[in-house]
C-alpha cells in the first residue's frame, strides 16, 4: 500500500502537515496548538502543541511529490 502527497504551498509559500483534533484552527500550522502535531516545510522542524519546534528533517515546498509505501 502506497500513499502519494503532492504539495502546494499556498499564498504565503508555507506548508505544514500533521495531525490534529476537531477543535484545530485551520488558520494555524499543525503543531502550534494543543492536541496537534506537525512537520513544517519551511524549516524542517517538528512541532507538538507549541510554537517551539525541534530539528527533524529536510525542508519541502510546492511541487514536491512524496511517496510512502508500507
Amino acid at each position: 500500500i502506497c500513499s502519494l502527497l503532492n504539495l502546494l504551498a499556498g499564498q504565503r509559500g508555507r506548508i505544514g502537515i500533521g495531525f490534529t483534533d476537531q477543535s484545530f484552527k485551520l488558520s494555524r500550522h499543525p503543531g502550534w496548538e494543543m492536541n496537534s502535531y506537525g512537520y513544517h516545510g519551511d524549516d524542517g522542524r517538528k512541532f507538538s502543541a507549541s510554537g517551539r519546534g525541534e530539528a527533524f528533517g529536510p525542508t519541502f515546498t510546492t511541487g514536491m511529490l512524496y511517496k510512502k509505501c508500507k
